[in-house]
């Protein structure tokens, strides 16, 4: 079994990796935010031009 660490909407194994992960978010990371009032062709189109650059490790150094 592996620990389990939960904080807000992040679940890691550890404290550590879940302060990097939302470092990580805060950066823009895993994407950016968008208006819950995009269209199905409007979210596509942002999803296409904001893509997600996290990519995790196991020395929880997250990012590249």
């Amino acid at each position: 079994r592996e620990p389990v660490s939960a904080q807000g909407s992040m679940v890691m194994n550890t404290g550590q990796q879940i302060q990097r992960a939302y470092m990580d978010y805060q950066m823009g990371l895993m994407g950016t935010p968008w208006s819950h009032e995009l269209d199905d062709v409007e979210y596509q189109r942002h999803v296409a031009q904001n893509p997600c650059r996290y990519r995790y490790t196991e020395d929880s150094s997250a990012a590249t």
